[in-house]
């Protein structure tokens, strides 16, 4: 496992310097003086879900800004907001840098584990939902009102801010997920594209057993 990060952050550069600690056991956030009801501290076992992204600032013609977004969900649905804000371009980079790191921490620390149970799950026969898409050994249901697409029958395509699942044999019938929105989204996509590139590998190996 990644050992503990550590970072300052400066939401904005009015901020003050803030605290963030992903720690294997817990994540940490200075969120004093800012008037919100979020979490500070959330132990390993809180985590729930997350959803992040990018928002764009518009100015009268063109864009002028920037805020990266990350929200973490507990398990008694309280949430920890971290925002990165750049104007004008500046701090650009080192924002970018700083919220990949930050994610990248995320996923090693604690949502890669997530993933991984939810596989173990469907593996030994439960079912699973993320994100609304209900998983059962046959294949998946998009919402309650959808009929189960099987395995082969599934698509999935991934652009830079959402992921789509649809039913190969009927396109139009499909669900989108934004990453900045859903929760989960980024562990929905994981989880499924796993599952198909497996099951595709097993297919392989069953036409061409050399």
């Amino acid at each position: 496992m990644s050992p503990t990060l550590n970072l300052t952050i400066k939401s904005s550069i009015f901020d003050r310097k803030r605290e963030l600690i992903i720690a294997p056991e817990f994540i940490s956030y200075d969120i004093e003086g800012l008037i919100t009801d979020q979490p500070s501290l959330i132990s390993k076992n809180e985590i729930k879900a997350i959803r992040y992204g990018v928002k764009w600032i518009n100015g009268y013609q063109f864009v002028i800004g920037r805020i990266y977004c990350l929200d973490i969900l507990t398990t008694n649905n309280k949430v920890l907001k971290l925002r990165l804000k750049s104007m004008y371009g500046i701090r650009k980079n080192q924002l970018h840098n700083k919220f990949e790191t930050i994610l990248n921490a995320l996923y090693e620390q604690h949502f890669n584990e997530i993933i991984h149970n939810y596989l173990a799950k469907l593996s030994n026969g439960n079912d699973i939902e993320i994100a609304g898409v209900k998983f059962i050994q046959e294949g998946v249901i998009l919402n309650s009102k959808a009929s189960m697409i099987p395995w082969e029958d599934i698509g999935t395509k991934s652009y830079n801010s959402y992921y789509t699942i649809f039913r190969k044999s009927n396109p139009m019938n499909y669900k989108a997920f934004e990453y900045i929105s859903e929760w989960n989204a980024t562990v929905l996509y994981s989880v499924l594209e796993t599952i198909l590139k497996h099951l595709n590998q097993e297919s392989i190996r069953t036409e061409d057993p050399n």
